[in-house]
């Protein structure tokens, strides 16, 4: 049920599937993969929903919101390869 649910899509109800098959076997492999996974995909979301949230501001001239998603972004991952990509191509004295 994790893995579909995950398949799907569904961060949040993996993780709970996960979760509730850890409850009746703790050391399951394949459930703390999911998890693993499952938020994994949930940050990469997070993270990607910011960014855009970022190029939005910039194209409205909203410099502030702009950083203040880019800073969100780098709260969740500061190892995304799109932040870093972001970062680099940001306006000067921004």
């Amino acid at each position: 049920e994790a893995e579909a649910k995950l398949a799907l899509g569904d961060g949040e109800g993996a993780v709970a599937a996960a979760e509730q098959a850890l409850l009746l076997d703790p050391n399951c492999l394949e459930a703390h993969g999911v998890v693993d996974r499952a938020r994994a995909a949930m940050e990469t979301r997070q993270v990607d929903a910011a960014l855009d949230d970022a190029a939005g501001g910039i194209a409205r001239g909203d410099f502030a919101m702009a950083t203040q998603a880019v800073d969100r972004a780098a709260e969740i991952d500061p190892k995304s390869s799109r932040l870093a990509d972001v970062r680099r191509h940001r306006p000067q004295g921004r």
